[in-house]
């Protein structure tokens, strides 16, 4: 094994995101994970969610980041984020 092969682990590029999105859209947990997160969301309308998504920006704008908030707020008693002004516009 190549120590510096991180294939497998890096982040997607845009001109794969529609090839992953449609991975997980066959992952049948998807729709029960969803279903916790978004109780009123049918298939089709998380199908519909998917669809438009062509950017890693976009899925996480409009998919993992308001999981992440919604999951947040079902989950803990708060969440909160220090030192925000030290990173780096581009680097973060």
């Amino acid at each position: 094994m190549d120590i510096y092969d991180f294939e497998d682990i890096r982040p997607f590029r845009d001109d794969e995101v529609e090839a992953a999105i449609q991975r997980i859209l066959e992952e049948p947990l998807l729709y029960d994970v969803m279903a916790y997160i978004y109780p009123s969301l049918s298939r089709v309308d998380i199908l519909e969610m998917t669809s438009e998504i062509k950017t890693v920006k976009q899925f996480q704008a409009e998919i993992t980041g308001p999981c992440f908030k919604e999951v947040a707020q079902k989950t803990t008693s708060g969440l909160t984020f220090t030192n925000m002004n030290e990173l780096e516009k581009d680097n973060a």
